[in-house]
């Protein structure tokens, strides 16, 4: 008879795989990978592992890896405007534009050209739909910042009327705005434990305390960096599918077991914004970054997930004052 500590040890294994498929698919949107190629990844046996993942995930991985590569569209086609539709069906793997703007069309209601005309984007047209909600990412230490998204906008959710009245509210909230560098980073080995559900301030919390459970006794918080990765944009993903990896650096080939996985950040060119910020804002930080810094850079945002590398405790600060190094990919204009 399995031990109530032997389920929970299986379950947290199974959890562990499935993360594996899932960051499989996200790698490998353009490829078109198959099923028995995500199985493998994930080590499960392809005969019943569709059944597993949708059971874990609450959607097939057909329907699964087509939402991912329909919000990564959206995003190039607010982003990238020079880029045909054509070319961004093609980059997010869809076989013709034809196949791409009917899929498109059913999930956010109106055809690419209309999406990218109307800057639906910009102005969360996603909101309308069943079960989207405002996303708010409230991180382990209880700050809260709007989801970036897979390399996409923070601020996105507002007009930009409404940002610069914002703006000029917080002011005082960010000491260094001004302070973004763009710079190639390397690549990150880092352990991690993913929640999947709406963002905010309970499964956070949760995900970096049993990280943190972890990773004390093996003796990697010493020098292990904090890290949170928002890998949704709540403007085009619902709420209850929104992932987030709250991670800690490790050396590479560090072993993992139960709910903690790992991967790897991949590297490249960066804009970097080292904020210091007070009164908990941190969704001004990524405002700052990707609606008033982005648009002047002639950058716009790179493939890869947008994350925070947190520097300091701001509990433990006088004045309350976080550091924060919010990196975004990027790419020229």
């Amino acid at each position: 008879m399995t031990t109530g500590m032997g389920r929970q040890n299986a379950r947290k294994e199974y959890e562990r795989r499935i993360n594996k498929a899932i960051d499989f698919i996200t790698s490998h949107l353009t490829k078109n990978p198959s099923l028995d190629e995500i199985a493998e990844a994930a080590s499960f046996s392809k005969f019943h592992f569709h059944r597993l993942f949708q059971a874990h995930v609450g959607e097939t991985v057909l329907e699964f890896t087509r939402r991912l590569r329909l919000e990564k569209a959206a995003s190039q086609l607010h982003f990238d405007r020079d880029k045909d539709v054509t070319a961004v069906a093609l980059d997010c793997g869809f076989s013709s534009s034809q196949n791409f703007a009917k899929a498109f069309k059913k999930h956010l209601s109106m055809s690419p050209t209309v999406y990218r005309q109307s800057d639906a984007y910009l102005n969360g047209r996603n909101d309308e739909r069943p079960g989207s909600k405002d996303g708010n990412t409230i991180r382990k230490d209880g700050n809260t910042l709007r989801n970036p998204g897979n390399a996409a906008a923070a601020a996105l959710g507002h007009s930009h009327d409404d940002f610069d009245n914002r703006s000029h509210q917080r002011k005082d909230k960010i000491v260094a705005r001004e302070n973004v560098e763009v710079k190639d980073v390397p690549s990150l080995h880092v352990a991690y434990v993913r929640t999947i559900g709406e963002y905010g301030y309970e499964p956070a919390a949760k995900a970096f305390e049993a990280l943190e459970h972890w990773a004390g006794p093996r003796g990697l918080l010493q020098n292990g960096q904090f890290l949170g990765v928002p890998w949704d944009d709540p403007n085009v993903t619902p709420a209850e599918k929104c992932r987030y990896d709250a991670c800690v650096t490790v050396p590479e080939g560090t072993e993992v077991d139960g709910a903690v996985d790992r991967q790897t950040l991949p590297g490249g060119r960066n804009a970097v914004h080292h904020a210091e910020i007070i009164g908990n804002d941190f969704e001004s930080g990524w405002n700052h970054l990707i609606g008033e810094w982005l648009p002047n850079s002639g950058y716009q945002p790179g493939d890869g997930p947008a994350y925070e590398v947190y520097l300091n405790d701001g509990d433990k600060d006088p004045q309350g004052r976080w550091l924060v190094d919010i990196h975004l990919p990027v790419k020229p204009l």
